[in-house]
C-alpha cells in the first residue's frame, strides 16, 4: 500500500479521454482555496464505485466532478454530479495536507480515510480498513493515523450540522461555473 498523490486537474486518470477544466477561488463559511469544474466529456468506461451501503456510478461520459481544495485543512471534496446535473455524492478525502504551489493544479496526498454524503443526504466514514492497513505497514505513522481520525471526526461532526449548506454551496458553484 502506497500514499497516493492526487491533483485537481486528474493528470492520473487515464480513463478520460477528453474533460472540459475551470478553476478559480472560493470562499465559504470559514473556509477558503481553489474551486475547480472537471466536465467529464468522454471516458473509456464508466467508473462504479463499490461501498458497503452500495454501488455508485461516480463518472460516465458528460458527468461533472467539482473539486474544492481546502486552504490549511487535511481534507479535500469532490461534488459529483450526472449528465443531468443531479447530485450524485460528495466525497470527502482526508488528506496530509493540501499543496498549492501551483495554483492551476493544486494537489494531495490521500490520507485513505475518506467521507462521503450520498444523494440521500446520508454521511458515511469510509475506508477505515485502509488507514489500519497503512498503519501496519508503516506507510504512515501512528501521528498521521491520528491526525487522518481527528480530521475525519472534527468533519463527520461539522457535516452533520451543516451537510444541507455544503450541497447547497457544491450545486451552487456548479451552475456558475458552467
Amino acid at each position: 500500500m502506497e500514499v497516493k498523490k492526487k491533483d485537481m486537474q486528474k493528470t492520473n486518470w487515464s480513463r478520460c479521454l477528453e474533460k472540459e477544466y475551470y478553476s478559480k477561488e472560493f470562499k465559504f463559511d470559514n473556509f477558503e482555496g481553489i474551486v475547480s469544474l472537471s466536465v467529464l466529456k468522454k471516458l473509456t468506461a464508466p467508473l462504479i464505485i463499490h461501498y458497503p451501503f452500495g454501488d455508485t456510478l461516480i463518472a460516465d461520459n458528460n458527468y461533472k466532478h467539482l473539486q474544492f481544495a481546502f486552504r490549511n485543512q487535511y481534507f479535500w471534496l469532490t461534488a459529483m454530479y450526472d449528465d443531468k446535473d443531479e447530485l450524485i455524492e460528495l466525497y470527502f478525502d482526508i488528506t496530509k495536507g493540501n499543496n498549492f504551489d501551483n495554483l492551476d493544479n493544486p494537489y494531495f496526498y490521500d490520507m485513505f480515510l475518506d467521507i462521503v454524503i450520498t444523494k440521500n443526504k446520508e454521511i458515511y466514514i469510509v475506508d477505515k480498513d485502509e488507514l489500519q492497513i497503512a498503519l501496519e505497514e508503516n506507510t504512515i505513522s501512528k501521528e498521521e493515523y491520528d491526525k487522518a481520525f481527528e480530521t475525519a471526526n472534527w468533519l463527520y461532526d461539522y457535516l452533520i450540522e451543516n451537510r444541507d449548506n455544503v450541497i447547497d454551496y457544491c450545486y451552487r458553484c456548479l451552475k456558475e461555473m458552467e
